[in-house]
């Protein structure tokens, strides 16, 4: 693991916990100085367009592991694998407006083809709601993901918890259908 990578490690998760973080206190997550920070990042855009980066790839490779042959079991195990990786999705998610959206968001769809193909089809297939436009159901896994994320990490509930509740809402939706509210 180079040094970036351990900043990178550090710093995404600190980063989702702390919004507003400065360099300084990102340095200290990470264990290093400001200036041992700044000699290995030029400038703070270089530092989250590699971090960006690092995330993708991170998240590229653990979805590439998904080898169910099933389109809903391949669909599921890649929101169980987005949860375990959940600060990478909150971070490209809700940092990607202030570096470069659109390329990033281009790069997540070229890289993360095999996943957001099997989303696509899913919802082609009628196994997600129809009802809501796909692009909207994307957002809405990667903001239950990160926030699957954070109560992982605030231990307020365990990974596994954490996937039944998601998979629970991706299934039967927020608002449970009764006769008072159809």
């Amino acid at each position: 693991m180079t040094n970036q990578e351990k900043v990178f490690k550090a710093a995404i998760p600190y980063l989702v916990m702390n919004p507003t973080a400065s360099i300084e206190a990102i340095a200290a997550s990470a264990s290093i100085s400001k200036a041992t920070f700044h000699r290995t990042f030029e400038s703070r855009d270089v530092f989250f367009n590699q971090m960006a980066d690092y995330a993708i790839e991170t998240l590229k490779y653990a979805l590439d592991q998904n080898t169910f042959s099933a389109l809903e079991s391949r669909v599921l195990h890649a929101v169980e694998i987005l949860v375990a990786h959940g600060d990478k999705v909150s971070f490209l998610y809700n940092f990607s407006h202030e570096h470069n959206f659109d390329t990033l968001n281009q790069k997540l769809r070229h890289e993360l083809a095999l996943y957001y193909k099997d989303i696509e089809q899913a919802y082609d297939q009628g196994v997600l709601n129809q009802e809501v436009p796909l692009v909207m159901l994307e957002d809405a896994i990667h903001a239950l993901v990160s926030n699957a994320w954070v109560q992982v990490h605030m231990q307020n509930v365990t990974y596994k918890q954490a996937f039944s509740a998601i998979k629970a809402i991706m299934y039967g939706g927020i608002v449970h259908e009764t006769d008072h509210n159809k």
